[in-house]
């Protein structure tokens, strides 16, 4: 029976992170210069081991997507299911300390949001996990 290998790549160094802020699809600026050279740094180092031609999946951000066009010259099938955090729509473009301050959820943990219109720690894994399963 053939064996399937995953490799999880986060997104290389991005604006929103410079920014200091949550930059989902709206707000995100992409990759950095820095960025867009440790992606084509490992572009080269996947070569090296053989996968260059595997499928690429991202997820909807700006910042993974322009990670993983730089990865591959062959379609990159997009998947929201790959997201971190599904951050409400106004959340997007704020920084943590802003969120926190504005929306945080006293009950936040495992099971509940830690802010409103979040999702919690497990319904992203479960939500992660679902969309590996279908790749």
């Amino acid at each position: 029976m053939p064996t399937t290998r995953i490799l999880l790549i986060r997104h290389a160094d991005s604006h929103h992170k410079a920014d200091a802020v949550n930059a989902g699809p709206r707000t995100c600026r992409g990759l950095t210069d820095l960025g867009r050279t440790q992606a084509a740094n490992l572009r080269t180092r996947l070569a090296t081991e053989q996968h260059t031609d595997s499928p690429v999946y991202s997820s909807v951000i700006p910042r993974a997507l322009e990670t993983a066009r730089i990865l591959t010259d062959h379609p990159v099938t997009q998947d929201c299911g790959l997201c971190t955090y599904h951050l409400p729509d106004w959340a997007d473009g704020m920084t943590w300390q802003q969120i926190r301050a504005q929306h945080a959820r006293p009950d936040g943990g495992l099971y509940h949001p830690f802010q409103d219109g979040n999702e919690s720690w497990a319904e992203l894994v479960i939500r992660a996990a679902k969309t590996l399963t279908t790749l």
